[in-house]
């Protein structure tokens, strides 16, 4: 057995072959319990709405008497009995446990209904993924359109619906101007270095926000050379003094208004106060705050306007300007 010493030289050597860094990753995941598999889950729809939707579903619109509650529940979730099983005890598989076997055995054990279970790590809060309307409107819009819009945004996939949508979450954000992205983490990853675009310019960021802006905040940094400087989380005071200690010609906060991991709010009062002191003092506007609200988009504030518009009084339905 070689000494200690030589096997950590040897793990820490660069693999020589895909097969010696695949045995490797395998068990460092594993070493860290980080290791995962796919766990089909299978959304609960009311009983009384589930199944085939009748011709009249499509040809009458949906109000709101229609769509209350609908018995669907955004934490509950079907999961197949071997799925369950493997899910406890951690037991590893490709995700393909909850797919009938062809063993009279497995085909026994397959006709077991499904175990309804409560899952709260979901991101639909509201349950709107399974609410009769949205799914009515969704299916109407696939018949009338098809499947997509064909193309990005610049070419020619920006189609009116987009229009009328950005139109209507400017409204309820009570801003001018909305652009749609393809998901937040596309949102994140292009703002992020968009705004922050040259060397001059540096980052402050919240130590627990979003994977995607950290990758928001890493790709201006190895693009354009912006300086990333991460705060304690939800630190105002920390915070206050970086900016003031920055010798940056632009300064950019990006923080999520709602963390989702802690469920807890953005000290956003004492740092829209900071924001505008600074400005003040310097007689620029060196100073920009950049929210993400994902999280808090019609779950806070004025018809769920957003965390910002509930922690700052903002109105609804004013535009607001720069230095709010």
């Amino acid at each position: 057995r070689p000494p200690a010493s030589v096997s950590i030289a040897a793990m820490a050597a660069p693999p020589r072959c895909w097969d010696e860094w695949r045995a490797r990753r395998l068990r460092s995941l594993e070493a860290r319990a980080l290791a995962r598999s796919l766990r089909p889950v299978e959304p609960v729809v009311a009983e009384d709405d589930s199944a085939t939707m009748n011709d009249d579903a499509f040809a009458t619109d949906v109000g709101p008497s229609a769509s209350a509650a609908g018995g669907s529940s955004p934490v509950e979730v079907r999961v197949a009995p071997d799925t369950f099983a493997r899910w406890l005890v951690n037991d590893q598989d490709l995700g393909h446990s909850h797919e009938p076997s062809t063993s009279a055995a497995a085909r026994t054990s397959s006709s077991t209904p499904s175990r309804r279970v409560r899952l709260f790590s979901s991101n639909d809060y509201l349950g709107m993924s399974t609410h009769r309307d949205v799914r009515v409107a969704a299916a109407r819009a696939a018949l009338a359109h098809g499947s997509g819009p064909r193309s990005s945004a610049l070419v020619c996939g920006y189609t009116p619906a987009h229009s009328r949508l950005e139109r209507s979450l400017a409204k309820l954000k009570g801003y001018e101007e909305c652009v749609l992205f393809s998901s937040g983490y596309a949102a994140n990853c292009g703002v992020v270095p968009a705004l922050c675009d040259d060397a001059s310019c540096e980052i402050f960021s919240d130590e627990l926000n979003h994977a995607s802006i950290v990758d928001g905040c890493a790709l201006a940094a190895k693009r354009w050379g912006t300086k990333v400087t991460v705060y304690r989380h939800r630190d105002a005071t920390q915070l206050a003094t970086m900016v003031r200690a920055s010798g940056a010609n632009r300064v950019m906060i990006v923080t999520d208004t709602l963390f989702s991991m802690d469920g807890d709010f953005a000290p956003l009062r004492d740092i829209v106060a900071l924001k505008r002191a600074e400005n003040a003092r310097c007689g620029r506007a060196r100073v920009l705050l950049c929210v993400d609200e994902a999280h808090a988009t019609l779950v806070c504030g004025h018809r769920g306007s957003g965390a910002a518009s509930m922690l700052l009084g903002q109105n609804q339905n004013q535009n607001q300007n720069q230095n709010q």
